[in-house]
C-alpha cells in the first residue's frame, strides 16, 4: 500500500504557494501560463488522437491480411472503448486533486509503449490485451485537460477556449487518417503503428516541460477572481472538493447531457471507427481517397469546433443550447446524405482497351472512354499504377503537386476485376458536402455535449467528475457500438473475387437513429445555468 501511495503521491498536485501582490507580475505570469497550458492540451490531446485512430485506419489492411476478421475487430474496438470509459471516470476524480504537468505527459508516454508493442503482435489475444491497455492509458488526456481550461479560464471565455482545445479531436484524427494512410499505403499496416508511437512519445517528453499545475501553486489566485468572472449560480456551502464531486450527479442536467452524448457518440465512433471501411466497401472509394475525404470533414469538423465555443460565448451570452441544437441537426444531416448517395463506381470499360492502359499520358481511346461514362480527368491527366493492389489499379489524374498515384478531386482509378476494366472517380461532390455538413455538427458536439456542457453547469472543483461522469457514459455508448457494428457488418460479410465485402445497411441505420435520438435529447437542455 504504502508503494501504491508513493506512485500516486508523485501525481499530487502542489501545494498552494503564497499569493502574488505585484498585479502587473500576476498578469504577466497568467498570460505566460495561460497560453503555454492551452498550446500543450492542444498539441498532446492531438497526438492522443493520432494513436487511437491508427487501429481504425489498418483495418481493411489487417482484413485483406486474414490477421483478424470484423468481429474481432470489434471486439479489440469495443475493449479500448470499455477501459477507457472506466478509466475516464476513474481518473476524473484522480485529476481534480493531480498535477497535470506529471500526469497527462506519462498517459501519453505509456499509450505509445502500447500501441509499439501492438505493432510488433501477431497474435488476436495479446492485440486484445494491448488494446485494453491502450484505452486505459488514453483517459488519462481529456479529463485532465478539462480540468486544466476549468482552472485556467473562467465562463465567459471558456467556451471559446474549450472549443479551440477540442480541436484537437479532428487535428489528431485528420492527421492520422491523412498522414497515417499515406504511412500504411508506403509502408505496410504495421508501419502506421510505429510511426504513430514514435510521434507520440517526442509530445510526451516536450508537454513535460510545457504543461502547468493548478494557478494557486505559483502564487496566483483562482481565475473567477482574476478575472472577475463569477457564475450566476451561487457555488455550495459546503467548499470541499469531494462535496462539489458528490453534487455532480445530483444535478438532472448532467444526465440529459450524459444519455445525449452517448447517442452522438454511436454515431462519432460509427464513422470514427468503421467509416473508412464503410467509405471503401459501401461507395468504392480507394485507401487513400478515403483519407482526403476524412480530411475534408475533419477540416470542417475543426471549423465547427471553434466556432461554436466563440458563437455560444459571442451571441448567446455562453449558453450552449441553440448552437447544440442547430449542430445535431447537421450530424443528422450530413449522416442521411452518406447514406443515402450512390458509390463513386461509374461503369466498365471495353477490357480491349486494356493494352492501352499504360504510366504516362492518357491515350486518347481511354480518354474518350472515360469522358463516356462522365468522368474527365484533364487533358493533361495521366495514369499511374497502383503498387501492391490486390487486383491490377491504375489512378487516372491530373497533374499537381501530389503525386501520380495520390488521388484529386476530379480524377478516378480504373480497376482489372472480374473479368472487367471497372472507372470508379476519386471523389462525388455529395459525399464531399455530406462530409463538410457532418464534420460541422460533429464538431460542435464533441465540445459541448463531450464536456463543456457538463463543465459549466458543476462546480469548477469538480470539473474532472463532470467531465469523467459524461465520458463514462458516452464511452458506454461507443462501447455499445462497437460491438453492435462489428455483429451487424460480420453478419453480411460475401466474399467478391477471394477477398472479404460487407453490407452496411444495417449499421448506418443503427448510427442515423443514434443521432436523431441525440438531438430529441439536447431539447431538455434548454434551461440549463452554469455555476462557478
Amino acid at each position: 500500500m504504502g508503494a501504491v501511495n508513493s506512485v500516486l503521491g508523485i501525481f499530487k498536485a502542489g501545494p498552494e504557494a503564497p499569493q502574488i501582490q505585484d498585479a502587473g507580475a500576476v498578469r504577466r505570469l497568467y498570460t505566460f501560463k495561460r497560453w503555454s497550458v492551452f498550446t500543450s492540451i492542444l498539441l498532446g490531446y492531438s497526438t492522443f488522437y493520432v494513436c487511437r485512430q491508427v487501429f481504425s485506419i489498418t483495418k481493411k489492411s489487417m482484413l485483406d491480411a486474414n490477421i483478424l476478421d470484423a468481429d474481432q475487430m470489434g471486439n479489440i474496438g469495443a475493449i479500448m472503448l470499455i477501459t477507457y470509459a472506466l478509466g475516464k471516470f476513474t481518473n476524473g476524480f484522480m485529476a481534480d486533486r493531480a498535477n497535470v504537468r506529471r500526469f497527462m505527459p506519462t498517459g501519453l508516454l505509456l499509450v505509445a509503449a502500447m500501441v509499439m508493442l501492438f505493432g510488433f503482435s501477431h497474435y488476436y489475444i495479446l492485440f486484445l490485451v494491448l488494446w485494453a491497455l491502450h484505452g486505459w492509458f488514453q483517459s488519462m488526456g481529456a479529463v485532465v485537460c478539462g480540468v486544466s481550461l476549468s482552472q485556467w479560464f473562467s465562463n465567459r471565455e471558456r467556451g471559446r477556449f474549450y472549443s479551440a482545445w477540442s480541436c484537437s479531436h479532428s487535428l489528431g484524427e485528420g492527421f492520422s487518417i491523412y498522414g497515417t494512410a499515406l504511412v500504411v499505403t508506403w509502408y505496410g499496416w504495421r508501419s502506421g503503428y510505429f510511426f504513430s508511437a514514435a510521434f507520440a512519445a517526442i509530445v510526451a517528453l516536450i508537454l513535460y516541460r510545457t504543461l502547468a499545475d493548478r494557478p494557486t501553486t505559483y502564487g496566483l489566485p483562482a481565475i473567477a477572481d482574476f478575472r472577475n468572472d463569477h457564475a450566476e449560480v451561487a457555488p455550495l456551502n459546503d467548499d470541499s472538493v469531494g462535496s462539489a464531486q458528490r453534487e455532480v450527479f445530483r444535478n438532472p442536467y448532467v444526465w440529459i447531457v450524459c444519455f445525449a452524448s452517448l447517442c452522438m457518440y454511436v454515431t462519432r465512433y460509427g464513422m470514427t471507427s468503421w467509416g473508412p471501411l464503410y467509405m471503401q466497401e459501401s461507395k468504392d472509394y480507394s485507401l487513400v481517397a478515403v483519407g482526403g475525404l476524412f480530411f475534408v470533414a475533419k477540416i470542417f469538423e475543426t471549423f465547427g469546433t471553434f466556432a461554436s465555443g466563440f458563437i455560444s460565448d459571442l451571441l448567446f451570452k455562453s449558453r450552449r443550447n441553440v448552437v447544440t441544437i442547430v449542430c445535431c441537426l447537421f450530424m443528422v444531416i450530413g449522416l442521411g446524405i452518406f447514406a443515402m448517395t450512390p458509390t463513386t463506381f461509374m461503369g466498365t470499360m471495353d477490357r480491349g482497351l486494356l493494352g492501352k492502359v499504360d504510366a504516362g499520358a492518357v491515350k486518347p481511346e481511354i480518354m474518350e472512354a472515360l469522358a463516356g461514362l462522365g468522368l474527365h480527368p484533364g487533358g493533361d491527366a495521366v495514369i499511374a499504377p497502383v503498387k501492391g493492389a490486390k487486383q491490377p489499379e491504375w489512378t487516372v489524374n491530373a497533374p499537381s503537386w501530389m503525386p501520380d498515384w495520390m488521388p484529386n478531386w476530379h480524377g478516378g482509378r480504373m480497376v482489372d476485376a472480374e473479368g472487367t476494366l471497372r472507372v470508379y472517380a476519386n471523389y462525388r461532390v455529395e459525399h464531399l458536402i455530406g462530409a463538410s455538413i457532418y464534420g460541422m455538427g460533429i464538431g460542435c458536439l464533441i465540445a459541448f455535449l463531450g464536456g463543456l456542457i457538463a463543465i459549466d453547469i458543476c462546480s469548477k472543483k469538480a470539473s474532472g467528475v463532470a467531465m469523467g461522469t459524461v465520458g463514462l457514459v458516452s464511452y458506454i455508448g461507443a462501447t455499445m457500438q462497437e460491438k453492435i457494428s462489428g455483429k451487424l457488418i460480420e453478419g453480411h460479410k460475401i466474399v467478391v473475387g477471394g477477398l472479404p465485402s460487407h453490407d452496411f445497411t444495417a449499421a448506418m441505420t443503427f448510427w442515423f437513429c443514434s443521432a436523431v435520438l441525440c438531438l430529441v435529447l439536447s431539447c431538455f437542455l434548454w434551461n440549463a445555468k452554469p455555476r462557478d
